[in-house]
Formats: C-alpha cells, sequence, structure tokens
C-alpha cells in the first residue's frame, strides 16, 4: 500500500469519520459524560457531608456515655473537634453533678413570709375559691 497525501480538508474530513466515527457524537458524549461527572460531584459531596454529620453524632453520644451527661442532651454538645466536645462535656458533667437531689417542691398550704405579697396570695386563694 503506498502513502497517498490528503490535499483536502473534505478528505481528511472523510479520514477521520472512517477512523474515529462523527466527530459531533463524539463532542455530544463528552458533553454528556461531564453533566454526569458533575452531578455524581454533587451527590458525593452531598454524601459525605451526611457520613460526617453521623459520625459528629456518634461521637457526641460516646462522650456523652463517657462523661455521664443523658443520651438526650448529647446533640447540645458544641464543639468541631473531639478535643473542643470533650471540653463541653466536662462543663456539662460539672453542672449536672452540681445539682444534687430533687427540685424542691412548693408547698400552697405554707404561708407566704412577704407580708408584701400577701395581698396577692390572699386574691390568689379567693380565685380558687379556698
Amino acid at each position: 500500500m503506498e502513502f497517498e497525501p490528503i490535499n483536502t480538508q473534505e478528505e481528511f474530513d472523510n479520514q477521520v469519520r472512517e477512523l474515529y466515527g462523527d466527530v459531533t457524537d463524539l463532542q455530544g458524549q463528552i458533553t454528556t459524560l461531564t453533566g454526569q461527572r458533575d452531578a455524581d460531584a454533587k451527590t458525593i459531596a452531598d454524601l459525605q457531608s451526611q457520613v460526617k454529620g453521623y459520625q459528629t453524632t456518634a461521637l457526641k453520644q460516646r462522650i456523652a456515655r463517657q462523661k455521664g451527661i443523658p443520651a438526650e442532651m448529647a446533640d447540645r454538645l458544641s464543639g468541631e473537634t473531639e478535643k473542643d466536645l470533650l471540653a463541653d462535656a466536662d462543663v456539662v458533667a460539672a453542672m449536672l453533678k452540681a445539682v444534687k437531689g430533687p427540685a424542691p417542691l412548693y408547698d400552697p398550704d405554707k404561708k407566704d413570709p412577704d407580708a408584701k405579697n400577701a395581698h396577692l396570695t390572699n386574691l390568689l386563694h379567693e380565685l380558687r375559691g379556698e
């Protein structure tokens, strides 16, 4: 087979079509694949963000369990790193330990020791019908 030089653009385009098919089809495929790649990158970023959220929640739960903080309060811990979360958990745990015993109960039979509020107490008893 002897070498034949390409002399015109039309001959060149014909040879490219023979070897590679239609270039516009390839450009369409490139555009489609680029769009798909961008959509996949967004999905990956969303999933990574979701995983980070799950990891943070699990870390908060673990730290709360270690420090004796009720599980309901674990979401209230704040911080970006484990060190920050541990420091906040120490503060919360100290606050919880400072509260000792049940809350004092109100005794409705107890008279108000403050004479200034006696008239308000009497008004309240009258409204209740006591």
